[in-house]
Formats: C-alpha cells, sequence, structure tokens
C-alpha cells in the first residue's frame, strides 16, 4: 500500500493530538464500524451509530458518499471484493433487519436509504453532515482544508485517496491537520499522520504528483501493476514528475495521454530513457527465458502497449476526478458498460493471433461451465 510506503518514508514521531480539534468523518468507513443485530429495528441501529459519534467525537463533520442506481467506475473494485448487488430491501425507522450486514450494505439503494436515515438521527443530536452527490474523497479532504482554516482538525477515515489528498493539500492548511484510521480490532492505537510534517518531510514537488502515483500504480479505479511495489513512485521521482503534468492539464489530448503514461510505465518498470513498452516487454521476455527453465509467467511482463493505453486513460480520469474536474465521461477514459456495470477495458488486441487461437483448448473432461475451464477463464471462446 502507498500509505504503508509513505510512513516509512517519513518515520513519524509520536504526535500528540490537538485537545478539542474538529472531527471530520468519512461515513463510509464508520457505516462498518458497528456491528448490526439481526431483529433490531432500524431506528435502534441508527441510534448505536449516533451514541457512538456522540460519545467519541466532541465535534464533528459526517461526510457521506452518495450512491446512485447508475454504474460506478468502482464497480470493478465492488466486484473484486465481493460486493455485487443485493435485493433491495424497503425499509424505515420502524423495520427490523432480516438479512446480514454485508447483504444488506451489498446494494446501493439499501446504503442510500439507511444513510438518509441516519443522516437525520445524526442531525436531531446536533452531529453536521454533508451528503456527496458521489464518491466523497474529494469532499472530505476539502471539507478538512477548509475546517483547518480557523481551527485544529483530524480526519477519521481509513482510505489512502483521502490520506494522498491531504499531503497534496496539506500546505494550505493554517492550523493542524491529522489524518487518523480507526485502529484495527485488537489494537489499542492507530498511526497518526500530522500532515503538515509529513508533507515538510516528502517535499512539495513529491505531494503534489502523490495522485498521479497513487493512480499509476494502483488504486479502486485503476489496476495495479503485477510484482511493482508502490515504494517504486516514490524513488523513481524526476522523470515521472514530467510525465505527470500531462495527468494534471484539464485540456490534455487522449494521444497525449497515452504517450506520457507509456514513458512514465517505462520508468517505473526500469527501463531506458530511450525504451518503448514494447521493446522493454519483448528485453525482458528474453531475459526471464534465458534465465528460466519454467515458462514465463506473462503477467510478470510489463505490460503490451494496448493495454497500458487504456490503463493511462483511466489513470488520467482519476487524476482529474481529484484535482476537481467532474466533466468527464468513465466511458470515453477506458471504461465500458456491461449489463449497467462500468468495467475496466484491458486491450483492444486480441490475446494472441488468430491461427494460434484456433488451436488452442482447454482439458476439461466434462463441460466448461465453470472457471476452472481454462478458455472460459481467460474469456475464450472454448
Amino acid at each position: 500500500m502507498l500509505a504503508d510506503a509513505l510512513w516509512n518514508e517519513v518515520k513519524p514521531k509520536q504526535i500528540s493530538q490537538p485537545s478539542q480539534p474538529l472531527y471530520v468523518l468519512d461515513g463510509g468507513a464508520l457505516l462498518h464500524r458497528i456491528p448490526w443485530k439481526h431483529g433490531t429495528t432500524f431506528c435502534d441501529i441508527c441510534s448505536c451509530y449516533v451514541h457512538y459519534v456522540t460519545q467519541k467525537y466532541d465535534s464533528c463533520i459526517v461526510v457521506f458518499v452518495g450512491y446512485s442506481n447508475g454504474p460506478s467506475v468502482k464497480d470493478a473494485a465492488h466486484v473484486r471484493r465481493g460486493s455485487t448487488n443485493a435485493v433491495a430491501v424497503h425499509c424505515d425507522l420502524l423495520s427490523t433487519l432480516t438479512v446480514k450486514k454485508d447483504v444488506f450494505l451489498r446494494n446501493n439503494q439499501n446504503k442510500q436509504r439507511f444513510i438518509n436515515m441516519l443522516r437525520e438521527k445524526l442531525k436531531e443530536a446536533g452531529c453536521d453532515t454533508i451528503h456527496a452527490a458521489g464518491d466523497a474523497d474529494v469532499l472530505i479532504a476539502q471539507s478538512a482544508v477548509s475546517v483547518s482554516a480557523t481551527r485544529d482538525t483530524v480526519v477519521i477515515a481509513d482510505d489512502t485517496d483521502i490520506l494522498i489528498l491531504l499531503c497534496q493539500h496539506g500546505n494550505n492548511c493554517k492550523k493542524k491537520i491529522f489524518f487518523k484510521p480507526e485502529p484495527k480490532r485488537g489494537s489499542t492505537q492507530g498511526k497518526v499522520w500530522d500532515i503538515q510534517a509529513t508533507c515538510s518531510m516528502l517535499g512539495s514537488n513529491l505531494c503534489r504528483n502523490l495522485p498521479f502515483l497513487h493512480a499509476l500504480l494502483g488504486c479502486d479505479t485503476t489496476s495495479r501493476l503485477f510484482g511493482i511495489g508502490k515504494s517504486v513512485g516514490l524513488k523513481e521521482r524526476t522523470q515521472l514528475y514530467q510525465h505527470a503534468e500531462v495527468f494534471y492539464n484539464a485540456n490534455s489530448l487522449k494521444d497525449d495521454v497515452i504517450k506520457a503514461g507509456e514513458l512514465a510505465l517505462v520508468q517505473v518498470y526500469g527501463g531506458k530513457v530511450s525504451d518503448s513498452l514494447e521493446n522493454l516487454r519483448h528485453r525482458r521476455f528474453c531475459e526471464k527465458t534465458a534465465k528460466s527453465t519454467t515458462a514465463v509467467e506473462v503477467k510478470s511482463l510489463p505490460p503490451t502497449p494496448s493495454a497500458a493505453k487504456f490503463h493511462s486513460l483511466r489513470v488520467y480520469y482519476q487524476v482529474q476526478l481529484w484535482t476537481g474536474n467532474q466533466e468527464l465521461q468513465p466511458r470515453d477514459w477506458g471504461w465500458k458498460e456491461t449489463d449497467g456495470t462500468l468495467i475496466p477495458v484491458m486491450t483492444d488486441k486480441p490475446p494472441a493471433p488468430e491461427t494460434l487461437l484456433r488451436v488452442i483448448r482447454c482439458n476439461c473432461k466434462v463441460d466448461c461451465n465453470t472457471a476452472r475451464c481454462s478458455c472460459r477463464k481467460h474469456g475464450l471462446d472454448c
């Protein structure tokens, strides 16, 4: 994780939090903080959250994400985590919980309905709430930076995206601002980030480019590069910064984004300045073949230019989203809609020449209806 790589980079000392800060809470993380008991009314469940928040945080703002029925660029991440849509549950404050919590929260309509109820209960208890139209990460960071103009602020969140955005804007905070993930179960104390101190140790250039590095190396909406650790982005800085400028420009052309993305990936994979991604991929294949007695795993090689193209487009979209550009359409930047879900386009090239695909076959003894079929697993006609 990039957060762990940054923590090892700055090696922060013991931090004392301010005595009376304003807390900014990630509402999405808050939903997973309280266990739900089967048969309990939703009114009582909301009361548990209100008690938790009011007892733990004297003064706070809770920022909730907005869930809609439409497709989202995080659909692929939800599928990967097993958070596919479940049946919608029509409930109100007097309804009782009849399904498991995780099943209930898999459905975006259920989540949105519960958030609406919880917000009303928090307001009645004197807690301020903000409801984002979509993803809440940017709004959480913006709210924290805005509040820190007049008082010390502590952001309670687990998402690395929020930490990255705070570091990007940390030098604009007049008062102290901290990032504090909730401690893991069984742990009494977690990491506390002093954002200004972290920014000072990392340097302004790295902090500005953290969103690009995070998206390039893999976040919720972009693919992780196989075998490449997050710390790579913290070491290979100078030339990566040059390519990053294209991704921060709201008027960049797709061709420029694709070219800059390929050059950045060459740097990440340790290639030469004169290398193309295709040449680097071929050279690495030859090197691995010469040293290994087993077949070279394709995933261990740098990506193909076609795969890198769509990855770069998605990186650009995410960086623009984090910098406040809400005008881009994901279908124009590396995603396609299938059955109401946005999924990343991996490549526009076939996996192998047609003549080779004709002779590839699986070793299935029976039917090929499960993922155990090697053809089906890799999306090939069996």
